[in-house]
């Protein structure tokens, strides 16, 4: 008896479309040679059992013993098996986010106060902290806090090439921007395409000079800004995943919250009202732990969940077409 061809049909086309489109909506491109690495799985499978199915009908028609059979149709039981446990053994390997050493919240915070540091040194020469911003005689912009703090953070070349008799932009001024400290940068690999911008602000509150890091509060390092008293009300919410400090997961995300040290304290703080965040920060205890605000803020991806649902439900479809080709076998006379 000649073993007889498993043939291809519309439906296992249509399967192959709809298998292919679920795969691209959760992994994006990547979908598409995961699609077929499913698809060539099952086309192995499906065929096997297809010429498992033949060779039953010859042993039928040859009357072989019940126990060979049998051992035939355990084999279908663990072609299910092996596609399941790689179906997920897949899904488990692409969900699962890779480990980094690296930790933008933990260099931020170091960043911050090492410019702390800086401030209290300032203070403790002058008497005072820095302005946020110094002006000339007619009151026009003339340079940053940040330009003032050069020679304390150990960057007396630039402060030497600095003109403080021109302003920040100036014909000297202005190309040192591309020589941004690496304190002054933006802490969020993919929101610092630009090396001469800073996210680090400053805010005098009574007394103390508050450093803020917001994903939002991107500027010119050398640009003189003046202290923005509405910084404080922009903590109160949640910036989108793909910004500022989160943990990011599949099914669901974590934002981290940001960062305001001053010269005693480092603050991690979660979404806040202002009039609580201020109140908080007024009166800190001193401590050189990073002190939480607020309670943390989770975000979970509902879209990801039915994708991914959506895709093992299509993925494990073909176990349907195992069983029919199952119960094609006619029982042993």
């Amino acid at each position: 008896m000649h073993a007889s061809k498993y043939r291809f049909t519309s439906a296992h086309l249509f399967y192959a479309v709809t298998l292919t489109a679920t795969a691209v909506a959760l992994f994006g491109w990547l979908g598409l040679p995961i699609a077929l690495f499913v698809l060539l799985i099952w086309w192995q499978v499906l065929v096997g059992v297809h010429r498992e199915g033949d060779e039953h009908h010859a042993q039928v028609n040859r009357a072989r013993a019940r126990r060979k059979v049998r051992g035939t149709r355990a084999a279908v039981s663990k072609a299910e098996l092996l596609v399941t446990l790689l179906t997920i053994g897949l899904l488990v390997g692409l969900l699962t986010p890779a480990s980094s050493d690296s930790d933008p919240l933990r260099h931020a915070e170091i960043s911050m106060r090492m410019v702390a540091k800086a401030l209290r040194e300032y203070h403790a020469e002058h008497g005072e902290y820095p302005p946020p911003v110094t002006c000339d005689a007619h009151g026009a912009p003339m340079h940053s806090w940040r330009a003032l703090l050069l020679p304390y953070l150990d960057e007396e070349p630039l402060a030497a090439a600095y003109h403080f008799d021109e302003p920040w932009n100036g014909p000297h001024n202005a190309p040192l921007a591309q020589y941004r400290p690496w304190h002054f940068r933006i802490y969020d690999p993919q929101l610092d395409f630009n090396a001469t911008t800073t996210s680090m602000q400053a805010l005098p509150l009574d007394g103390q000079m508050l450093l803020l890091e917001h994903e939002e509060s991107r500027c010119n390092w050398l640009e003189p800004e003046p202290a923005d008293p509405t910084l404080l009300a922009r903590f109160a919410t949640v910036p989108p995943v793909d910004r500022g400090f989160w943990h990011t997961g599949f099914f669901w995300s974590q934002f981290r919250g940001r960062l305001i040290v001053s010269s005693t304290n480092s603050f991690q703080i979660h979404p806040v009202d202002a009039t609580e965040l201020q109140a908080r920060l007024t009166a800190p205890p001193a401590s050189s732990e990073l002190l939480e605000i607020g309670k943390p803020h989770a975000q979970f991806h509902f879209g990801n969940i039915l994708h991914l649902v959506t895709f093992v439900l299509v993925a494990l479809y073909p176990i349907h077409w195992l069983h029919h080709l199952r119960s094609r076998n006619p029982p042993l006379p």
